[in-house]
Parts: structure tokens; C-alpha cells; sequence
């Protein structure tokens, strides 16, 4: 028969606080756990509050962009891109005439009757592309029927429809000239916001 000797642990030169100091608590690991927690919260709200300044730096910036490239057609035209009053068009129908205009595509004409806002023929474009008002490298735009293809090449040879700058948020500027009515005179003045988020 064998008998079984039971060795204390301090004979092997193990002590059990050795034993004790080899393993974490489950305290431990939850501590850990709720630091990483912490920290990846705190990361995450900083980053988006990173992104949304951004953003809305990017908006201020285009907007300023946009506003001088409407002073300077003014300035060569004698007004600001016209937008429609009989009917009331989509934000995307304002985007679109605000491209059009700003890359050189719309004109004022008085023919024997009143002035009115058109586009321009394409023997009044020269060759290489519209000399426009705003250089459209510095801004975002899309056709707006597939947004998610961003500053696509255009073709300037014949009137670019269907296209429109985007804000940081995919979404078309807005647009919009019009007449504020007064009891004894009319003011005209636009409006130009970073549209839809």
C-alpha cells in the first residue's frame, strides 16, 4: 500500500501567496474592462465632435466660396441667378441652376421684350468649357440622379443638367432668388444654405 504524504507548499518553496498574486480577481478584469469602456467612449465623442466641426468648417468655407462667385456674376451680369416664381422646383432644381450658372452656362438676354434668364448656346461657350465663376475643383458636386459618383467629369460642350454642388452631408446646397414683397417697393435678395443634413 502506498501511503500518500502530503508536502506543505512551503517545502517546495512555493508560499500561497504566490498562488494568490499569479491570477487577477474577477474585480480585476472588470476594472480593466470598464477603464477600455471609458476610454472608447471618450475616443468616439471626440471624434465625432471632430467630424461634425469639420464639417460645418467645410460648410462655412463653400458657402463664403459660393456667395463671392454670385457677387462676381452679378457683377459681369448686372443680377444674380434667376430661380423660378411661378412654381415652386425641388432643392435640387435650385442646386442645379445655382451650377449652372456659376460654371458659365447662364445668361441674361433682352430681346425685344423682357429680360429673361436663359442658358447659353454652346457657340457662346468657348471651346475648352465655360469660363465660369467658381473653380469647381474646390467644391463637391454630383449628377444628382447618382450622388454617390462624386465630381464626375463633365462634359462643358453643351449645358451640364441635372448637376449640383453637394455640402459635406451628400446633399444639394439650396438656392433660391426672390422678390420679398413691401406694400410700396419690391427687394430682391437670395438665399443660399448648406440645404438638407
Amino acid at each position: 500500500m502506498h501511503s500518500h504524504q502530503k508536502i506543505p507548499l512551503r517545502a517546495v518553496g512555493i508560499s500561497q501567496v504566490t498562488l494568490k498574486k499569479n491570477a487577477f480577481t474577477l474585480i480585476e478584469l472588470l476594472m480593466v474592462m470598464v477603464v477600455i469602456v471609458i476610454l472608447v467612449a471618450i475616443t468616439f465623442g471626440i471624434s465625432r465632435s471632430v467630424k461634425y466641426l469639420q464639417n460645418h468648417t467645410r460648410v462655412e468655407a463653400e458657402l463664403a466660396m459660393i456667395r463671392h462667385s454670385l457677387e462676381q456674376f452679378k457683377i459681369k451680369n448686372g443680377d444674380y441667378p434667376w430661380t423660378s416664381s411661378d412654381v415652386t422646383p425641388s432643392a435640387s432644381d435650385y442646386g442645379e441652376i445655382l451650377f449652372q450658372a456659376l460654371v458659365g452656362w447662364k445668361k441674361f438676354s433682352k430681346k425685344g421684350g423682357p429680360v429673361k434668364f436663359e442658358s447659353k448656346k454652346a457657340s457662346e461657350v468657348p471651346t475648352n468649357g465655360p469660363k465660369g465663376f467658381v473653380d469647381i475643383s474646390k467644391l463637391t458636386y454630383a449628377k444628382l440622379e447618382s450622388p454617390e459618383v462624386l465630381n464626375p467629369e463633365v462634359d462643358f460642350s453643351s449645358l451640364p443638367t441635372g448637376y449640383a454642388f453637394l455640402n459635406p452631408w451628400g446633399k444639394p446646397y439650396w438656392y433660391r432668388y426672390f422678390e420679398i414683397g413691401h406694400a410700396d417697393r419690391a427687394i430682391l435678395g437670395y438665399q443660399l444654405s448648406a440645404g438638407d443634413k
